[in-house]
């Protein structure tokens, strides 16, 4: 199992090294013999015979002093022979723009049987690749035999990752290698300074070959982290995850102000803490609405409790004088909610009640009734009281008989008041 692969593009070398304090041991690849330069990069391939790590690489300087260049490929088949290519490889790591002459560091794994292919050349739009003195070169690695065949490609390492390789019979190119064997981080050995060590990343052991811990600095995607910053962030939560609005984590550093997993009454659910007038409605919060502002009539309640549709919606807006949330009239606030003689209307919505002041209702106490004294109710000095002298004198009065021209009239009850009767009398 492979772990810590390093790649470094454009110059940006990234550096892991486990090896603590083991010496490196040196592959020796031969002798420099010539330069060749051109658009194209050569190498070399061999068949591991142990278990190793190599931990530095290196162009020769006989090459020049332009930028390194070095690309490491394990093969999943033999390499085939020109004008046959391969791209049944996979990168083991990639260093383009390494400027002076020191080694690279890297932490690469290589175990007994592996096909392994190494790139290299110095320079940036040419390539200058510093063959040996022939076609192959027979060495050791940790005192196994081991030989080298030449490798190579058909583009510039420097702008074009390795791709269409192919081996011939001619003289291969120069990369030096410094490696380890024995106990190191990645050998399947938990060794002395070591926490664990499961030959690679682990759901309990990075690659480092220290416990997973998130916050430890180091990336395990097998344990679950999707990244590691020491902390929290602008990228990175403090639990490992990556900065995700409503993943229920606030990052602050993330200019998150709170995180309840989406909308809740004091949370938006854009991260920012709910406030009437930012312009994102919260129902959860109660609002109805949100403008941006907290200016009442505009269309939006200034609270952001409702949306403001006119006469009947409970608020009251010029021109109106109420608004009692109805457009019925008879209760105080009219259809068009004006306040209605007779009414006092107040609060919002308006609550209304009579105030019995109408000046044209009955309650006006009428001058003319019982008030009125009738001038002809009991004050006629003609009545009763009115003590007639002839009353008695005229004893025939009560019952007069007159005849005139066969009329027989009788009459009855006349008033004994002698005036009346010569009244009657004068008619006949």
């Amino acid at each position: 199992m492979r772990k810590r692969i390093v790649v470094s593009m454009f110059g940006a070398l990234i550096v892991l090294s486990a090896v603590g304090s083991i010496e490196a041991a040196e592959i020796n690849v031969g002798s420099w013999s010539t330069n060749y330069t051109g658009s194209t990069t050569r190498g070399y391939h061999f068949i591991s015979p142990v278990d190793f790590n190599i931990t530095g690489l290196r162009v020769p300087v006989e090459a020049g002093t332009g930028v390194q260049n070095i690309e490491i490929v394990l093969f999943n088949t033999p390499v085939p022979v020109y004008s046959s290519t391969s791209n049944d490889f996979t990168s083991l790591g990639r260093w383009t723009n390494v400027a002076g002459t020191g080694w690279i560091a890297c932490d690469i794994d290589i175990f007994t049987g592996d096909i392994i292919g190494i790139l290299g050349a110095r320079g940036t739009s040419s390539m200058s690749n510093p063959y040996g003195g022939s076609d192959t070169y027979a060495t050791t690695i940790d005192s196994q035999a081991v030989t080298l065949h030449r490798l190579g490609m058909q583009y510039n390492l420097n702008t074009t990752p390795a791709q269409d390789l192919w081996t011939e019979t001619s003289s291969y190119s120069l990369v030096e290698v410094q490696y380890v064997t024995g106990p190191y981080c990645g050998d399947g050995t938990t060794d002395t300074g070591e926490d664990c060590d499961d030959a690679g990343e682990s759901a309990t052991c990075d690659a480092d070959c220290t416990f997973v811990s998130c916050g430890d600095g180091t990336i395990n995607t097998t344990a679950g982290e999707d990244c590691d910053d020491s902390g929290e962030s602008a990228t990175c939560d403090a639990d490992c995850t990556a900065v995700a609005c409503g993943d229920g984590t606030t990052n602050t550093t993330a200019g998150e102000d709170c995180d309840d997993s989406g909308e809740s009454a004091t949370c938006d659910a854009d991260c920012t803490a709910m406030v009437c007038g930012d312009g994102t409605t919260n129902t959860t919060a109660g609002e109805g609405c949100d403008d941006t502002n907290t200016v009442d009539c505009d269309g939006c309640h200034g609270d952001c409790s409702a949306v403001e549709t006119g006469c009947g919606d409970g608020f009251i807006c010029p021109p109106e004088e109420c608004d009692d949330l109805n457009t019925a009239t008879g209760d105080g606030c009219d259809d068009n909610c004006d306040v209605e003689d007779g009414w006092d209307c107040t609060g919002e919505p308006s609550t209304c009640t009579e105030t019995g002041s109408d000046t044209d209702t009955d309650s006006d106490t009428d001058s003319d009734t019982d008030s009125d004294t009738d001038s002809d109710s009991d004050s006629d000095s003609d009545s009763d009281s009115d003590s007639d002298s002839d009353s008695d004198s005229d004893s025939d009065s009560d019952s007069l008989n007159l005849t005139n021209d066969g009329c027989n009239c009788g009459m009855a009850g006349v008033s004994r008041n002698g005036s009346i009767l010569k009244a009657i009398l004068s008619l006949i």
